[in-house]
């Protein structure tokens, strides 16, 4: 199959290349370690025939039910996510879709050599999954062509997502792992091994900190506002 996605994925499409990449990942043949951490885990590998070759795939363990974490990364609520998120910032909700999900604006700022950068996105309605067994959620978003005049972005540049995706399986009532990928394009620096290691570190810590961030939102926010 393709490693990319097609313009406007459906979620079977989204899904099915969640499958493979596991799959491609559970053999661990090219997967290099990134980081380790006390509860969190990332690895890399490039497939050249992608347009967005690096891919970051990174599994985590979390004190909160499935469905409480996979709530908190839905973008029906961009107020509320305003309130904890502090690594994807100024969320704005361009329009929903009925059944689908809802096109987002969203910077990223980062610190040098990277560029700050902002994405319109569709993050997809959360689905119900039988995981190889095992009741899940997926959230997933992907790049969206948005032809309309956005917020103010000075010094932002637009990049592209490939197709990111949460896995999230329970584990007991309170607790639940989770499978995940960052794809983004960095600048169109993957040509040079050592921009590609840097941005392989930069993703592990950047999503380091987006799960402090999470674990502080669940515990001031979330649990307040069900």
């Amino acid at each position: 199959m393709s490693i990319d996605l097609s313009e406007n994925p459906s979620f079977q499409e989204q899904y099915e290349r969640i499958k493979f990449l596991k799959e491609d990942f559970d053999k661990k043949e090219g997967w290099i370690r990134i980081m380790k951490g006390e509860k969190d885990c990332y690895w890399k590998k490039m497939f050249p025939e992608s347009t967005i070759p690096l891919k970051v795939v990174f599994t985590f363990k979390l004190n909160m039910p499935a469905k409480a974490f996979s709530g908190m990364l839905s973008f029906e609520d961009v107020d509320f996510r305003k309130k904890w998120d502090k690594t994807f910032q100024d969320t704005e909700q361009l329009k929903k879709i009925e059944g689908v999900g809802n096109v987002i604006y969203v910077k990223a700022p980062l610190s040098f050599p990277f560029a700050d950068r902002y994405f319109t996105l569709l993050g997809n309605d959360t689905h119900e999954v039988d995981w190889y067994g095992e009741k899940s959620y997926v959230n997933t978003v992907h790049n969206y062509k948005w032809d309309e005049p956005l917020p103010q972005a000075e010094g932002f540049v637009h990049a592209s997502n490939g197709g990111n995706f949460y896995v999230v399986t329970p584990t007991d009532e309170e607790t639940c792992s989770v499978f995940a990928l960052s794809n983004n394009d960095y600048g169109g620096i993957m040509g040079k091994s050592f921009f590609r290691n840097l941005v392989a570190k930069k993703v592990a810590n950047t999503f380091h900190d987006y799960l402090d961030n999470i674990d502080e939102g669940y515990e001031r926010f979330y649990k307040t506002k069900t």
